[in-house]
């Protein structure tokens, strides 16, 4: 899996007919897709907190979209629900204009 090292919106992720989605709408499409495979693997965020060395509070707001998310994050919680990031994105991406 790829390794990212740097903080980027994620506007850079996702187009619509070339032109780039808005920051904020990307980042809460991202939390709710990261959500919803947490829940899909009967993960509890107690456990996902642990893993990732932070608080249950933490995750919460990251899957409400009311934290920002940055890709390395995004990557550590694909690495534990064992999600390639290409389907992931390509997931979101499809799910944008829903």
């Amino acid at each position: 899996m790829k390794k990212w090292t740097k903080v980027v919106d994620f506007v850079q992720i996702c187009t619509y007919n070339g032109i780039m989605l808005g920051g904020d709408r990307v980042n809460y499409k991202v939390a709710k897709e990261l959500k919803a495979e947490r829940v899909k693997r009967d993960l509890k965020i107690s456990d996902v907190a642990k893993q990732l060395g932070t608080c249950d509070e933490s995750i919460r707001r990251y899957e409400k979209g009311t934290k920002k998310l940055s890709l390395e994050l995004v990557e550590r919680l694909l690495n534990i629900y064992g999600i390639d990031p290409a389907v992931f994105f390509t997931n979101v991406c499809a799910n944008m204009h829903e």
